[in-house]
């Protein structure tokens, strides 16, 4: 082959095979996983983790098949996939993440779609240590406790509510924090209520039967949204396509459906 057939091939690989790989959207989530929403199955209690399922996870794929996009999903630690999507302009690998609550900071750094789903913000603690359970009443009675949370998650919603005592966050799974509790090297357990009764439910975290948990009722409900990325050339193109799949699938119906073969409360909404 001569030197402008060489080119010919080169120009038309161009024209095909871009357009193909651009249809592809890469999403990262935490490898700690987030049950009922987006977790890896199990068998006999062994993670297969070559594959995912998930509320959400189910979701995000029927929204961007629809729309002709395939998506791919890898799970990172958690950390390192915000700072993925952050700078994707840089390091151009992960458009957007998944299964992210809102806050201030996020709300500068990335571009939110309409909400998934939404649970209910409460607490688990040990009977080992409150046989009756702590005194809480309210987000401000949290404050007289050693207080856990997870490195990287969202506790805003606590801390504009009155917690004001600091949040150990050294721990990067809810199977960590749980052992603690039960250790009693933590009184409280911040988190929402939902994806932890899943992780029990799956066999990702094994509640031993001293750990409970409690909702507090006066805090809003989170909701849950996909985040994208401000770096990415496409992003109002994402946006836009997951919130018109989304409006699609609840205005059928379809969104809750999928949801509720997860979870019984459905999107929560």
């Amino acid at each position: 082959m001569n030197k402008y057939g060489y080119r010919v091939v080169v120009f038309l690989f161009a024209l095909i095979g871009f357009p193909a790989m651009a249809q592809v959207v890469n999403i990262c989530n935490d490898n700690a996983e987030w049950p009922p929403y987006t977790f890896h199955p199990r068998d006999n209690g062994k993670a297969d983790k070559s594959s995912l399922v998930g509320a959400s996870y189910d979701a995000i794929n029927v929204i961007f098949k629809d729309a002709g996009m395939k998506v791919e999903v890898k799970m990172i630690p958690w950390k390192r996939c915000l700072d993925e999507v952050q700078n994707y302009a840089s390091k151009g690998q992960f458009e957007l993440f998944m299964d992210g609550s809102s806050n201030d900071e996020r709300m500068k750094k990335y571009i939110r779609t309409e909400a998934f789903y939404q649970t209910n913000q409460g607490y688990l603690y040990s009977t080992k240590k409150f046989p009756n359970g702590p005194d809480v009443k309210s987000v401000g009675d949290l404050n007289k406790y050693k207080v856990c949370g997870i490195g990287g998650y969202n506790y805003e919603v606590y801390q504009k509510n009155g917690l004001t005592v600091e949040i150990d966050t050294r721990a990067k799974s809810p199977k960590t924090v749980l052992q603690k509790l039960s250790a009693g090297r933590c009184d409280i357990f911040l988190s929402a209520v939902e994806p932890i009764l899943g992780g029990n439910l799956v066999g990702q975290v094994t509640f031993t039967p001293d750990i409970k948990y409690a909702v507090l009722n006066e805090l809003p409900k989170t909701k849950f949204y996909a985040w994208v990325s401000k770096g990415s050339p496409r992003s109002a193109q994402l946006v836009e396509t997951i919130n018109k799949g989304l409006d699609k699938l609840k205005a059928d119906g379809e969104l809750d459906k999928i949801f509720k073969k997860y979870t019984a409360t459905g999107t929560g909404f």
